[in-house]
């Protein structure tokens, strides 16, 4: 009967380090896509009003941003107002939208799918607000998710290739840690079984 290392010589260290490596790199990938699922992640900021004097006609404007941060589309994305129609007038981005009401009479803004990385943005214009304090938006909905209120943060941006190589720096040294893990679990299990 033959020996594996007879058939092999020492490319068997190679051999088995390519097998753990392939079924950890399975592995990971599985528990990943498990933990982190593809989703719609929908976050909103609305602004203060803003006002104006037009000719002695007071107009004031507010302006809300909607964006999916997720890694799926959100679709059938409900904004339900807390004000009747007319006693505003909106203007959005995406123009496929329906608008349908409550029976309160409230309205509701149904769009369509928002892609990822993909913002909304619609701006109120009004003159005088209704007798009551309630602000204009009630809320935002998904099927299966409500919108998630953030405050406006100041981003740096930097240059594509500055972010490509970030990326490129980052998947490396991913890759390099997790092939010194491996090294070091065959340096073990040679010192240990050997």
């Amino acid at each position: 009967m033959t020996n594996l290392t007879d058939v092999f010589g020492n490319d068997l260290n190679t051999i088995i380090t390519a097998i753990i490596s392939a079924a950890l790199i399975s592995l990971t990938t599985v528990v990943l896509r498990v933990i982190f699922p593809r989703r719609s992640r929908l976050i909103y900021h609305q602004t203060k009003p803003s006002s104006v004097d037009l000719n002695h006609q007071f107009v004031q404007t507010e302006t809300l941003f909607i964006q999916n941060i997720g890694r799926q589309e959100a679709r059938d994305v409900c904004i339900i107002h807390n004000w009747q129609r007319d006693t505003f007038k909106a203007v959005l981005q995406p123009l496929h939208y329906k608008e349908e009401y409550t029976p309160a009479g409230q309205v509701v803004f149904k769009i369509d799918a928002i892609h990822p990385l993909e913002t909304c943005v619609i701006t109120y214009v009004h003159s005088t607000p209704p007798s009551t304090n309630e602000p204009i938006l009630n809320s935002i909905r998904v099927s299966d998710h409500a919108a998630r209120q953030v405050a406006p943060a100041i981003y740096h941006w930097y240059p594509s290739w500055v972010r490509w190589a970030s990326k490129i720096f980052s998947f490396v040294g991913a890759w390099f840690i997790l092939y010194l893990a491996i090294r070091s679990l065959i340096v073990a299990w040679h010192l240990i079984f050997a």
